[in-house]
């Protein structure tokens, strides 16, 4: 086989193997894009689909549930006031021996130019997927 021939097989499988890991990689799969991802999805006003990644809601009462709803609107208003999220940056993540508990720091810049580390507890599941820990 020409040395030419070698080359674009070896191009080909490892942009095959680049586009099937991208594709199948899920978001949640480490608890620094969880957080971040929990993040994005306030930002962009999906609050429901935020809340579902808080440890907890979905087992919660109605009345419990409003509360996180309500909790997350008074945030969101001042999210508002900073002019929204223009990024989110995972600074470190931290996970403990067990491999079930994890600390996440995160710089947000706001749309205001404002910038905020913030320190997020998260939990894995037995599914492995890391939720936001609420404190009790």
């Amino acid at each position: 086989m020409k040395h030419s021939n070698i080359l674009k097989i070896l191009f080909i499988a490892i942009m095959a193997m680049s586009i099937a890991t991208s594709c199948g990689s899920k978001v949640t799969n480490s608890p620094g894009a969880s957080a971040k991802k929990f993040t994005e999805l306030f930002a962009d006003g999906k609050i429901d689909k935020a809340l579902e990644m808080v440890q907890g809601y979905k087992e919660a009462s109605e009345e419990e549930q409003n509360k996180f709803k309500m909790f997350i609107a008074e945030a969101q208003k001042e999210l508002e006031e900073k002019g929204g999220i223009k990024s989110v940056e995972i600074l470190e993540e931290r996970i403990n021996e067990a491999g079930n508990e994890a600390d996440v720091t995160l710089k947000t810049i706001y749309g205001n130019g404002e910038e905020e580390e913030s320190e997020q507890k998260l939990v894995k599941t037995e599914e492995g997927e890391w939720l936001i820990a609420m404190e009790k």
